[in-house]
């Protein structure tokens, strides 16, 4: 029988098949924003919120939960964002990978981070944002890529293992970095106005990367030799756009 986890502004987790059903009552403080089944096991999950944690979810009857990793250190650390009723210790995204014990967050902070489920800890971070909060993560179905959306409408595409940068969709980024490599840039990918994006989906040979967020547009880039280009745009959403798959 099919069924569909829904994470709500509260906090809580409902399971949705011929009834609705609630397996968690409170994520923490705050609103809980990112939500990932596993890969492989349909009864464990990830959350992430406002409270600057990622938790680990055995959603089996009997069993318990656990917190495993903090993408902020310290919550008392925290910076408040300019204009923003959000502060840097919120997690606003966690994905999976699909063939490891990894999820992938990205916070308000701008920073991509990589925390091994199974020895509770970080292996990887990187600061993608640079000054630009995130808002939406997703890895490829081979493993291989990482998108990390932010709030100036710019999409990055990173190495899932490794955090290297890819490419980008505005050629605006080419300045931010220091490093010198050769990502691939599609100069008319960008948003509109910079709209920020809340969505972020690859199609199941990753060679498709569909974007969506609050100009209530999806546009779909096509991975070509590791340059991202714009190939389709599917606009007259009413509102903004908060999820793909």
């Amino acid at each position: 029988k099919s069924k569909a986890l829904v994470g709500t502004k509260c906090g809580e987790i409902w399971e949705i098949s011929d009834e609705a059903r609630l397996l968690v009552e409170a994520h923490g403080k705050g609103e809980l924003w990112g939500l990932a089944i596993h890969p492989s096991d349909p009864h464990k999950l990830a959350t992430c919120s406002d409270d600057g944690t990622v938790r680990l979810w055995n959603i089996t009857p009997g069993k318990g939960r656990e917190v495993y990793a903090r993408a902020w250190p310290r919550k008392e650390d925290a910076k408040k964002i300019e204009n923003s009723s959000f502060d840097t210790g919120c997690v606003r995204s966690v994905a999976w990978h699909p063939d490891a014990p990894v999820c992938a967050t990205l916070g308000s902070d701008g920073w991509v981070r990589l925390c091994d489920a199974e020895r509770r800890a970080h292996i990887a971070a990187e600061d993608v944002g640079a000054g630009t909060a995130g808002r939406s993560v997703a890895v490829s179905g081979d493993g291989k890529l990482l998108a990390a959306g932010f709030a100036d409408g710019r999409v990055a595409v990173l190495r899932a293992r490794t955090l290297e940068a890819l490419a980008e969709t505005t050629p605006v980024a080419r300045e931010r970095h220091h490093k010198k490599r050769e990502p691939g840039w599609s100069e008319s990918a960008r948003a509109p106005g910079g709209a920020r994006v809340e969505a972020l989906a690859f199609s199941p040979d990753s060679a498709l990367l569909a974007a969506a967020g609050a100009d209530r547009a999806v546009r779909v880039f096509a991975n070509v030799a590791g340059a991202f280009a714009l190939v389709a745009t599917c606009a007259g959403h009413s509102a903004t756009v908060r999820a793909l798959d």
